[in-house]
């Protein structure tokens, strides 16, 4: 998991352990679950166990393949709108952050000169 997304990761993971998955989730796990060659008995045997709030008593390769369907979910989100960080070598600003969060602007001191950008055109 890298950095940039592992958290949306968790959050997934932490959702499937307590039950509270939705179908934004347990759709494209059961299409990543058959595409590896899962059969129906495996597909309907992890669904519940999800229903049962019994995420941790699944195999861990089992496991593992959810995690890493969840993981290329978080990745898809974040490569819509990733997050970014320039720096300006020639004068020494630093500018990081996306559209969402916004981006902030730090002088070569270190000091937050800009925060309250939420679009950027980069050349």
């Amino acid at each position: 998991m890298s950095d940039n997304w592992s958290h949306r990761t968790e959050d997934y993971i932490y959702d499937l352990e307590r039950g509270q998955a939705d179908d934004y989730l347990l759709e494209p796990i059961f299409k990543g679950l058959r595409e590896q060659d899962a059969t129906e008995a495996d597909i309907k045997y992890i669904q519940q166990k999800i229903a049962e709030n019994d995420y941790d008593s699944l195999p861990s390769d089992t496991k593992n393949s959810i995690e890493n369907i969840l993981d290329g979910i978080a990745y898809d989100e974040y490569m819509q709108n990733p997050y970014r960080d320039y720096y300006d070598s020639t004068h020494g600003y630093r500018i990081n952050g996306n559209d969402d969060i916004g981006f902030d602007v730090m002088s070569p001191d270190g000091d937050r000169v800009a925060d309250d950008i939420y679009s950027f055109f980069f050349f």
